[in-house]
């Protein structure tokens, strides 16, 4: 994920008004207004907040560009977050990268993604994540795999038509 980040991050060359961050598995059901946006803050999926946390999202992202090359650049935090003891996860880390990059709570806006898929395996809230039955793949071909992500791609595309 942390390479991943980086590597996006790479691929901006254009002078963007906004940078929008999404893994490939991220279902988007809904379309935003950009004249509304702040441009020092970062836009993502609603999540469960835990106490002092900023709650970063390691699955979807909106802010301008000099936000997210912070956001995207949580690699660079690694060493010290692993040294912190704290639980490795993407969004703790992306939690205490932007904590030490002085973003706080306020910085981080909330956004309801209109959620498709119901909580399942080890996805407690409601989620966009197309592939949330991963867990029950285990020897099933690469090939029926991606059959199945387009599938349900197609069903969550159908849904906002």
């Amino acid at each position: 994920m942390l390479q991943c980040l980086s590597a996006s991050w790479g691929l901006v060359q254009k002078p963007y008004d906004f940078v929008i961050r999404a893994r490939t598995d991220f279902a988007l059901n809904r379309s935003f207004d950009f004249g509304t946006m702040e441009r020092g803050k970062i836009y993502q999926p609603n999540s469960e907040k835990r106490a002092g946390a900023i709650s970063g999202n390691d699955q979807f992202a909106i802010g301008s560009p000099k936000v997210m090359q912070v956001y995207m650049s949580a690699i660079t935090s690694a060493r010290a977050f692993v040294a912190s003891g704290d639980h490795v996860a993407g969004e703790h880390l992306i939690d205490f990268h932007l904590k030490h990059s002085g973003f706080s709570a306020d910085d981080v806006v909330a956004l309801d993604m209109n959620d498709p898929f119901p909580p399942s395996g080890i996805d407690v809230m409601p989620n966009s994540l197309l592939r949330g039955d991963y867990a029950t793949w285990r020897g099933i071909s690469h090939a029926r795999q991606r059959r199945t992500l387009r599938e349900r791609l197609r069903r969550a595309v159908a849904k906002l038509w």
